[in-house]
């Protein structure tokens, strides 16, 4: 009898710590599940934010290459009326030589009076150019430095 009631006592046992195990897998079990699915979550917010992102740079980025471009346009009419302006200058002095072999003393004075005003606003717009060339390459430099690498 004292065999019985061990054997039932072992069975009893095994059946409850059995139980005990299956009740524990399922807690723990709803636990893990529950941690894969934040942590999916997790990742799919991630995924989803990384390429938020980097739809923003790239069409930051694209728009800057825009505005390059319609820049060197600009620039490149800019350049075009400046030539034009010179060569139309160019044409004038041309002019102007053949002028003073046949002019008196004093139109030539006139003119080189007149040419010295001219040069002296050229050399003045010069000057301006050059302070604002250095300013934008100033400006240039301290924000490629402080461009994050």
């Amino acid at each position: 009898m004292l065999y019985t009631h061990a054997a039932a006592a072992l069975a009893a046992a095994a059946i409850s710590a059995t139980g005990a195990w299956q009740v524990q897998n399922w807690r723990l079990g709803g636990q893990i599940a529950r941690i894969h699915a934040e942590q999916a979550q997790a990742v799919a917010d991630a995924r989803a934010a990384a390429a938020h992102e980097t739809q923003r740079l790239q069409a930051q980025k694209d728009e800057a290459l825009h505005e390059a471009a319609q820049q060197a346009q600009r620039n490149a009419a800019a350049a075009a009326a400046a030539r034009r302006e010179s060569d139309g200058l160019r044409a004038q002095l041309a002019e102007a030589r053949l002028r003073m072999s046949s002019s008196t003393c004093a139109s030539v004075r006139e003119h080189a009076g007149a040419l010295a005003t001219v040069f002296d606003q050229c050399r003045g717009a010069v000057e301006d150019l050059a302070r604002a060339a250095d300013g934008h390459a100033t400006d240039a430099r301290a924000l490629m430095r402080a461009w994050p690498r």
